[in-house]
């Protein structure tokens, strides 16, 4: 029976992991969208950020993924008079209950697994790819009809892009002198120390009282040092080894609630199993579309208190570890009563 149960929720849960995924995925994919299309990043490198990030993010998925895998497969077992057959065969309420709390075990191991050592190192390995891209950003991602104000001190502007390094209509802003180069051709040309910019057109300098100075020029050639302005991706205790953040208990009372929430996240999958077991038994006869929707329903007011969480230890007015602990105290109020109701 054992067997036959986990050959029932286990392809739900990696169901259940690749949808859940892909929601909080949808988030990282708008922030990233704004990176190729703003910045001109090579996708592909913001790609394998968002593989370094699935780690950080299954330890959210396997405790609500194993909800619903539970849920459903108890659903389907009661739907089909399963469920009547196995205990018309004199299995107990163990038999049941059995099955579901191996599952949440193991199911609690692989996301302990990846919240306590592989949450931390995926997170950083994101975070550093997508800063050495930004680091990496070209001269020639000046894009026509866009500002472009990487370079210190410096706004680009350009009306039309003929090629990667040649442009017409081109306007160079100094914003450290008040200058202004308005080129009607204009060619740039990056290399490893500076930048060689070659105009044709004009140049106009603005005084203090706003009164311009214009100088026509055939050409003229301006050379720039290379010195983008990249403004890297925050850190948080969310990066933080385990050991980083026991190191940093006397400094931040978040440091001590992030510590804790990655044991006890992953542990709550055990008490969500015995309550999918209580939800789908009790819904047998509602179909699967509402277990689906209580899941995410559930998945949302779980990770709610997590979040809630954090504000109320930055606040320091409840132990960090009591904040932790209280979301699986919660399940288990919540599944013991529903338990008894439904089996």
């Amino acid at each position: 029976m054992l067997k036959y149960i986990l050959a029932e929720v286990i392809p739900i849960f990696i169901m259940g992991n690749l949808f859940f995924l892909f929601i909080l995925l949808l988030q990282q994919f708008v922030q990233l969208a704004d990176m190729v299309l703003v910045r001109n990043i090579n996708p592909l490198g913001l790609i394998v950020s968002i593989i370094f990030l699935i780690p950080s993010l299954f330890s959210i998925t396997i405790p609500v993924s194993t909800l619903l895998a539970v849920l459903l497969g108890f659903n389907r077992i009661c739907a089909d008079s399963e469920y009547i057959a196995f205990k018309s065969c004199g299995a107990g309420k163990a038999a049941f209950i059995f099955p579901a709390v191996i599952f949440g075990f193991l199911a609690a191991l692989s996301a302990l697994f990846f919240s306590t050592i592989l949450l931390a190192k995926g997170s950083k390995l994101a975070v550093d790819n997508i800063n050495s891209l930004l680091e990496n950003i070209s001269i020639n991602d000046l894009q026509e009809r866009q500002m472009y104000s990487e370079l210190k001190g410096m706004i680009l502007y350009a009306g039309k892009k003929i090629d990667p390094s040649n442009f017409e209509n081109l306007i160079l802003i100094n914003t450290e002198d008040n200058t202004i180069i308005s080129a009607q051709k204009a060619s740039i040309i990056p290399n490893q120390s500076s930048i060689m910019l070659q105009f044709e057109g004009g140049f106009y300098t603005v005084q203090k009282d706003y009164r311009f100075t214009n100088i026509e020029f055939e050409r003229m050639l301006v050379n720039l040092p290379m010195h983008i302005e990249v403004q890297a991706l925050p850190t948080s205790e969310r990066f933080m080894s385990m050991q980083e953040l026991k190191g940093g208990f006397a400094d931040n009372l978040k440091y001590r609630y992030e510590y804790y929430k990655r044991f006890f996240m992953p542990l709550s999958s055990i008490p969500l199993a015995l309550l999918g077991l209580s939800l789908g038994v009790f819904l047998s006869r509602s179909g699967q579309s509402l277990g689906i929707f209580l899941s995410c329903g559930v998945a949302l007011f779980f990770n709610g208190m997590f979040i809630g969480g954090e504000t109320l230890a930055e606040q320091g007015a409840i132990p960090p570890f009591l904040l932790a602990v209280f979301p699986v105290i919660t399940l288990t109020a919540i599944l013991i009563p529903a338990l008894k109701k439904a089996l």
